[in-house]
């Protein structure tokens, strides 16, 4: 089966300088460079972590003004609240000028995603410096983290920081094991792998406890060897009984690479007024979702990650997705047609035998779409 690895790019484009203050609305290109020896370290595994300086990012966000929107209402928020209270008057926090959850989220993701390339360094622990093997997560190189660097360095410094989060490495520790207890990665990659030609060598989960749902996920390559790092919330309050609502926030991470790489050989077809272009499938309020292609692949990541779920779990609890997922895809999302979109797919992947190449059906659901909305429009 073909390989292909997608990193995923921005919608935004400026002409900011690295000099400016604001965040930047483009994009450099991500370099990354993965050693042989790190390779062979990753390959085929999955890692869970609470990095140090990507949890510094989530609690400057919380002193923002958009901190209450941004973050969980938890003890360990309380927590956080009752430590990092007397310092949000620190320069960083206005510098950010993360005023609004809905109008400064672009900044809050690349501030907050950007830290997670970065530790303290281990000779000095005021300097903070990159220890990932890609460049950078989101912007630019030089982006809203990396132009105020020191200031971020200054407020772990005068905020005790570092200490308070050596004196909740315990939580940390048990908020991974939540994770690992709640969902097979390696299950999903074997099943992605066998109905989409994408593989990709090593998957992290990156997460904060103060995360309250906003997630993303991006693609680092170093040749023929591929990383997916998904940045995700905390998922300890979730019973693992019901661990398919954990497995749904990563797999419908992972499967995003699988569903737009098969997706770009379609992208002027689904831009048009006749399939997912306009607003018959998806009423945009804050144009995430601001053309044809993402709105398709967003049906299509979730209406996967039923399809799966209809081969993993016992009938009780794939009756409780099926119920579950419509009405907060069409409702609170407003993805407004997809139960009928899942339905079309799920009844063209069920007449297919033995292993089912999901991009085979692309032709085939689109056409559906596009009738579809010449009947209902």
């Amino acid at each position: 089966m073909q390989r292909i690895v997608l990193i995923f790019l921005s919608i935004f484009f400026s002409t900011a300088t690295y000099g400016q203050s604001t965040a930047d609305r483009g994009w450099d290109p991500i370099l990354t460079e993965i050693p042989m020896d790190q390779r062979k370290t990753l390959s085929g595994t999955t890692a869970f972590e609470v990095p140090e300086v990507y949890e510094l990012a989530m609690v400057v966000i919380s002193l923002t003004a958009a901190g209450p929107d941004l973050t969980a209402d938890s003890d360990y928020a309380k927590a956080v609240a009752q430590h990092f209270a007397p310092y949000a008057d620190h320069e960083l926090i206005s510098r950010l000028g993360i005023n609004s959850s809905k109008t400064d989220w672009f900044s809050a993701y690349e501030f907050r995603e950007n830290a997670a390339a970065f530790c303290f360094d281990s000779e000095n622990e005021d300097l903070i410096v990159r220890c990932k093997p890609y460049s950078h997560v989101w912007g630019r190189q030089a982006n809203v983290f990396v132009r105020n660097i020191d200031l971020v360095a200054d407020f772990a410094r005068v905020s005790g920081f570092r200490a308070f989060y050596v004196e909740h490495k315990s939580l940390y520790e048990a908020e991974i094991r939540a994770w690992k207890d709640r969902v097979d990665v390696g299950a999903m990659k074997v099943w992605l792998e066998a109905r989409f030609p994408v593989s990709e060598d090593h998957y992290g989960i990156v997460f904060s406890p103060l995360t309250n749902g906003w997630h993303s996920t991006q693609g680092y390559e170093d040749g023929d060897f591929a990383i997916r790092v998904m940045y995700l919330e905390s998922v300890s309050d979730q019973p693992i009984s019901d661990a398919y609502n954990a497995a749904r926030i990563v797999f419908t991470e992972i499967d995003h690479s699988h569903v737009n790489a098969v997706a770009e050989q379609y992208r002027a077809r689904l831009n048009s007024a006749n399939a997912f272009g306009g607003d018959f499938w998806f009423k945009s309020e804050n144009g995430v979702y601001d053309d044809g292609f993402r709105v398709f692949t967003e049906y299509m990541t979730w209406a996967v990650f039923e399809l799966w779920a209809r081969e993993t779990y016992p009938e009780a609890m794939q009756t409780e997705i099926t119920s579950s997922v419509a009405p907060k895809m069409t409702l609170q999302r407003r993805f407004i047609h997809y139960a009928d979109f899942r339905d079309a797919l799920i009844k063209r992947y069920q007449i297919q035998t033995g292993v089912v190449d999901i991009a085979a059906l692309y032709p085939d659901i689109i056409a559906w779409a596009e009738d579809f909305r010449a009947m209902n429009e």
